[in-house]
């Protein structure tokens, strides 16, 4: 199973909308959101209390998965992340653990990464890259060094 965890800046930056482009588009996708609020059936992601342990977690998950999909800051109840995306925001509105969060995650909205790269993250969790180029758009995020156009805009 593939871990992908979406985090930000904020509430309201825009993780949730992310989590629901990626579960839309991988088939077999699970979606845990990690914090408070009330749970919202419609969204289709399963909220669990910000004290959760893995073990937890792992109960929750159907069998069937192929991609866990997390919202949540804390990176810290992970042995293994294959994709950790943050969404950026507004700097006066940063949680107290954001600036951490960030520097630790593999891609930031409104940044850029080499082309080479997203085509090895796209392989390893083994999304199309036609998709994962879609998502980097979402994000913001430029491709440099283009390879063959595989991340066109």
């Amino acid at each position: 199973m593939k871990v992908i965890m979406v985090s930000g800046a904020h509430s309201g930056c825009g993780k949730t909308r992310i989590v629901n482009i990626i579960s839309e588009n991988l088939q077999k996708s699970f979606c845990v959101k990690i914090g408070d609020g009330m749970q919202n059936d419609a969204k289709k992601i399963l909220l669990m209390n910000k004290n959760v342990s893995y073990e937890d977690i792992e109960k929750k998950i159907p069998p069937e998965t192929k991609y866990l999909i997390v919202e949540s800051n804390n990176r810290d109840l992970f042995d293994r992340i294959d994709l950790h995306i943050f969404v950026d925001g507004e700097i006066e509105k940063y949680k107290q653990n954001a600036f951490h969060t960030k520097s630790k995650a593999d891609i930031v909205s409104g940044s850029s990464v080499d082309c080479c790269y997203a085509l090895e993250k796209s392989r390893s969790l083994e999304i199309n890259p036609g998709f994962f180029g879609k998502l980097l758009n979402e994000l913001n995020i430029k491709v440099k060094k283009c390879q063959l156009g595989l991340f066109d805009k």
